[in-house]
């Protein structure tokens, strides 16, 4: 079969190296970051997930458990760890839905609000400390790649 013009083909090595693997790359690059964060905000006894959780609650005020672990990629049985310990730290609420008593709903608290408003700049810092080997023209290449790459877009 003969291939046309238009067609696209992806050159294929005939060495395969797991350094040209794009989850292994995306794998290396959560663990440094990952990295990076924790030494940032160690001190105020947050991880990155539980970090992650809270920036999501302040974005989206209320949101179920199930739906947080979609919104911050976490597999249910980690969501449910992680909001559990924030529950018992006072920095998330829970309370039920008033439209489906079934439903729990879950939103920052006072003292989750002041956390993140504390802790928020130190995350900051992580990322600028994480992307400081590229130029300001790469890291918002990245940034823009890694959203089509998942599928966020822009709000509004």
């Amino acid at each position: 079969m003969r291939r046309t013009s238009t067609s696209r083909r992806v050159a294929r090595p005939t060495v395969h190296r797991l350094d040209d693997y794009v989850g292994h790359l995306l794998r290396r690059a959560h663990l440094i970051s990952s990295g990076v964060t924790a030494k940032y905000i160690r001190d105020v006894g947050l991880t990155p997930p539980q970090m992650a959780a809270l920036l999501k609650l302040r974005e989206v005020e209320r949101v179920s458990q199930n739906e947080l672990g979609r919104l911050v990629a976490m597999e249910r049985a980690n969501i449910h760890g992680i909001v559990s310990r924030l529950l018992t730290r006072g920095l998330v609420e829970a309370t039920t839905d008033a439209t489906d008593a079934r439903k729990t709903v879950l939103r920052l608290s006072g003292k989750g609000r002041k956390l993140v408003e504390t802790v928020e700049p130190l995350h900051w810092q992580a990322m600028v400390e994480t992307m400081s080997v590229l130029n300001g023209r790469e890291r918002g290449q990245l940034l823009r790649l890694l959203k089509k790459f998942c599928g966020i877009t822009a709000p509004g």
